[in-house]
C-alpha cells in the first residue's frame, strides 16, 4: 500500500486510463473522489473510499465544485490526476 490515508481527485474516472488509476489508486490505500462526465461504475460505488461526482468539467464551476465536494467527503486534496479529455480518433496528420 504506496498511498495509505491519501486523498486523491481524479477526472475522467468513468472509463479508460481515469478507471485504471481509480482502480489503482484505491487497491494502494488511497480515498479517491472520481469526476467524469458519466457515471462511474455501479461497482465502485459499494468502495467507502470512493465517491464520484458526474458534470461537465468543461463548465464554469465545476472545478469548485469537484474541490467541494472532495472537502465534504474526504477533506483537503493531496493527489490530483487531471486525465478528462475528449479522444480525437484520426490518423495523425489530420489531427
Amino acid at each position: 500500500m504506496r498511498l495509505p490515508g491519501r486523498i486523491a481527485v481524479i477526472t475522467g474516472a468513468a472509463s479508460g486510463i481515469g478507471l485504471a488509476t481509480t482502480r489503482l489508486f484505491l487497491a494502494e490505500g488511497a480515498k479517491v473522489l472520481g469526476a467524469d462526465i458519466q457515471a462511474a461504475p455501479a461497482d465502485l460505488g459499494t468502495n467507502p473510499n470512493f465517491r464520484a461526482i458526474q458534470l461537465d468539467l468543461t463548465e464554469q464551476g465545476a472545478a469548485n465544485a469537484v474541490y467541494a465536494a472532495c472537502q465534504r467527503h474526504f477533506g483537503p486534496v493531496d493527489i490530483l490526476f487531471n486525465n478528462a479529455g475528449i479522444g480525437n480518433a484520426r490518423p495523425i496528420l489530420e489531427t
